[in-house]
């Protein structure tokens, strides 16, 4: 039966599964939603209250579409923001979702990785808390894989970084818009999470060692600099030093309110410091390798003086696909234009950050064919309203 207006209460348990058009689980039965506009939105979708959808019409549609990838990340931003929504406001178990979500992110980025790389890259525009639990599943998941773990490893690693947070998931948004420099209190709810994470997890019921060690560890350093227990080395569980790479890596190319985003390279750098040595260096050895020094969803400039948005990796890391946005005078081209950096008049300079490349439209960079040959679709989405907010450094600890 498809879902219509009056069948789904506001603040009241769902009475039922509710599925998409494919036939693929949306939202579970038992969920509370607390904003009317979800429910506007699964009345607005074609949603129905079992996988078969309507049955009668069953026979005009034989093949189920498959989700492309920038459309499955705009559909599970909204999954997991209503999940972790209610885990703050009626204490939801998120432990089934959580791993059904790494189980497909794992499926996503075997079958499309430079698409999932690219949209974790350039949607800053999503919900911070939310986006950036994305960011350390999508890039856990990819160093995991380069090193040749099995799949019941790596889905163990993808769960561990979509609930490393948990224990201030309630404070992050707003540590992400504070105006100035954190208190002492919310720095001490910091330093704290990693532990409340893992009894929160333990609650609903967790047991896999790994994935809590991964939880509770992911803010400990090789040099013994981390926290809550000031571990080193090899006592640092090797699931948790893949966690805290990716952390590392997300929370640094990601702006915060007064901050812009720093550079994929300058963050490299960073990891690979030798003052330091934070970081498990063989580990940091397989990221760069995985997604390159320039990895998709990112904007360089060119010899040429265009700004280009990466879209795919090469074997030569060094050397992607990419596709100029803007000429040497900073003017939007009306299309974009592919160009091969193999090529020496369109060899990279280094990365170049456009305050507008957030607003690109996805779609033509890696959705299907029909929608990126199409004339009529925008280059830019509309632009949200500019916050004036700013923040200053956030001291000893390390935010997200």
């Amino acid at each position: 039966m498809r879902i219509t207006r009056g069948m789904i209460e506001l603040e009241a348990p769902l009475p039922f599964d509710i599925y998409k058009e494919d036939g693929s689980l949306l939202m579970r039965k038992g969920v509370v939603i607390y904003n009317q506009s979800r429910i506007d939105q699964f009345c607005e979708w074609r949603t129905y209250t079992t996988p078969e959808g309507e049955a009668h019409q069953a026979v005009e549609v034989e093949v189920k579409r498959d989700v492309g990838i920038t459309e499955y990340i705009e559909e599970l931003m909204f999954r997991l923001d209503i999940a972790y929504s209610n885990f703050l406001t009626n204490g939801y178990n998120v432990v089934n979702d959580v791993t059904r979500i790494a189980t497909e992110l794992i499926h996503k980025l075997e079958s499309d990785p430079d698409t999932m790389i690219g949209m974790v890259h350039l949607r800053m525009d999503f919900k911070h808390s939310i986006i950036r639990t994305l960011q350390n599943a999508v890039f856990s998941i990819l160093i995991a894989k380069n090193m040749g773990w099995r799949k019941q490893q790596v889905v163990k690693v993808a769960c561990a970084a979509l609930t490393e947070n948990l224990g201030m998931f309630a404070a992050q948004d707003d540590f992400y818009l504070q105006c100035g420099a954190l208190e002492e209190w919310q720095k001490e709810m910091i330093r704290k999470h990693p532990a409340q994470s893992v009894q929160m997890l333990i609650t609903m019921g967790v047991k896999d060692r790994d994935w809590l060690r991964a939880v509770g560890y992911h803010h400990e350093r090789m040099d013994g600099s981390g926290y809550p227990n000031r571990q080193k080395g090899v006592e640092i569980a090797e699931e948790a030093r893949i966690l805290a790479i990716a952390d590392r890596y997300g929370a640094t190319i990601s702006p915060r309110q007064g901050r812009e985003p720093g550079s994929p390279q300058d963050v490299m750098r960073y990891l690979l410091s030798e003052e330091k040595r934070e970081y498990d260096q063989a580990i940091v050895h397989h990221f760069i390798a995985e997604i390159g020094v320039y990895p998709p969803g990112i904007t360089v400039q060119l010899v040429n003086g265009e700004v280009a948005l990466v879209t795919h990796r090469r074997s030569k890391r060094t050397q992607p696909l990419v596709s100029s946005i803007w000429d040497r005078d900073m003017v939007p081209y009306p299309r974009p234009v592919e160009r091969d950096t193999l090529f020496k008049e369109f060899m990279i300079m280094g990365h170049f950050h456009h305050k507008d490349s957030p607003l690109l439209n996805a779609e033509l960079f890696w959705g299907d064919d029909q929608v990126r040959l199409a004339k009529d679709v925008e280059m830019f989405r509309e632009k949200p309203e500019e916050s004036s907010v700013s923040a200053e450094g956030e001291g000893d600890v390390t935010l997200f």
